[in-house]
């Protein structure tokens, strides 16, 4: 027999608490989404790329510039408390790593019980997220970019092809997620010390466009920019 526990809210709240409790004393800058104001944002971006993604959490780690973001679950099976935790790359959504924990129900309040078995997870789920860091650094800093072709373009295939090779040029890695006839999306790597913020990488992504169209700007939030192409 399971029960997700994560259906009570103070249950919720006590595995949410204790992972941001672990990550801010592990010295990460940790952002969790709070507040009716901060959740309109997000629907208003997840409305903004409407057809790419419809997963809340993606958008808001995108929304707050993270670099990753968690997701978790609890369950009580055969008395036992199992904690499930999944680690995400914010710009590309890529699984970082999963680790799952489990600790013995033994009477205690159930929130001490779920708290216990997340700090028991999260030292592996940080040590796959780590390693993953340490094999990307070498490319800066990573940006989703998502390209909407909206011009009277006479070949798709070439205007596409046009921009993967500007881009190239352009920034220190590309990767590409995701393909239609009128949209790309792409993890684009930045050196930092080039470009600091979205604004300063729209003017790179301008440079090297620019040239072969017009680029206007739809929404620039943190390390995601929605870009129009004509």
């Amino acid at each position: 027999e399971s029960m997700n526990l994560l259906n009570n809210d103070s249950y919720a709240n006590a595995a949410s608490n204790a992972i941001n409790g672990y990550l801010t004393e592990k010295q990460f800058n940790v952002k969790a989404l709070e507040g009716s104001t901060q959740i309109n944002d997000v629907v208003t971006l997840q409305n903004e790329i409407a057809g790419q993604e419809e997963d809340l959490s993606y958008i808001a780690s995108l929304s707050f510039g993270a670099d990753v973001y968690i997701k978790f679950s609890v369950d009580i099976r055969h008395s036992q408390i199992l904690a499930n935790l999944s680690a995400y790359e914010s710009t590309s959504g890529r699984m970082l790593g999963t680790q799952t924990s489990t600790v013995n129900d033994n009477g205690t309040r159930k929130e001490e019980l779920i708290a216990s078995a997340m700090h028991k997870a999260l030292p592996g789920l940080l040590r796959k997220v780590q390693a993953y860091w340490d094999a990307d650094s070498q490319f800066g800093t990573p940006y989703k970019l998502i390209l909407y072709f909206n011009g009277d373009f006479s070949n798709l295939d070439v205007a596409h092809s046009r921009v993967s090779t500007l881009l190239k040029q352009q920034f220190v890695k590309i990767q590409t997620n995701a393909m239609t006839d009128k949209t790309s999306e792409y993890t684009i790597y930045v050196n930092s010390q080039d470009c600091g913020d979205s604004y300063e990488v729209y003017n790179a992504l301008r440079a090297a466009l620019g040239s072969s169209f017009e680029v206007k700007k739809r929404s620039l939030v943190q390390r995601l920019l929605i870009v129009e192409l004509y």
